[in-house]
C-alpha cells in the first residue's frame, strides 16, 4: 500500500471517528425525540442523498417532502413520483404516488423504506437507497 493512500485511510479513521463522537455527543444532549430524529436524518445527510437521487435518477421529477411526524417516525424525509424512473413525475396528490424512497428516524435509528439501518451514516444511507433503487420496475430489471 503505498504511504499517501495508507495516510488517507487513517486520516479517514480519525474523522470519521470524531465526527461519530460529536454525532453521538449531540445526540445525548437532544431534549426529544423530533430532535434526535432530525439529528440522525442530518447526520446520515438524508436531504442532499435524496435530492442527488431526484436529480440524478428521476432528471429532477417526482417531489420531496419532509414530514414531522408519522405513525412510525418522529421525522421523516420521502422521495416521491408517478410514472417509470426516465420519466419521473410530481404527482397531484398522495393517491397518485406510484413509487417512493422514505427515510425516517426515531428512537430506535434510521428506516430506508421500513428497513433498518445497520448505522446512521451517509454511506450506510447510500447503500440503502441504492439497494431500494435497483428493486424499483424497470423495464430492464422485467426480463
Amino acid at each position: 500500500m503505498p504511504d499517501d493512500q495508507w495516510l488517507s485511510t487513517l486520516q479517514n479513521l480519525h474523522d470519521q471517528d470524531k465526527a461519530s463522537r460529536e454525532v453521538s455527543d449531540a445526540v445525548e444532549k437532544a431534549p426529544n425525540p423530533a430532535d434526535h430524529a432530525a439529528l440522525l436524518l442530518r447526520q446520515c445527510r438524508t436531504h442532499e442523498l435524496l435530492r442527488q437521487v431526484q436529480k440524478i435518477m428521476l432528471n429532477g421529477g417526482g417531489v420531496l417532502k419532509i414530514y414531522d411526524k408519522t405513525n412510525e417516525y418522529d421525522e421523516a424525509i420521502v422521495l416521491m413520483w408517478k410514472g417509470p424512473i426516465s420519466a419521473a413525475q410530481k404527482p397531484k396528490s398522495l393517491k397518485d404516488v406510484e413509487h417512493f424512497i422514505s427515510v425516517g428516524a426515531n428512537g430506535k435509528g434510521v428506516w430506508v423504506n421500513d428497513a433498518l439501518l445497520s448505522e446512521p451514516t451517509a454511506e450506510a444511507l447510500k447503500t440503502a437507497i441504492l439497494t431500494v433503487c435497483k428493486q424499483l420496475p424497470t423495464k430492464a430489471n422485467r426480463k
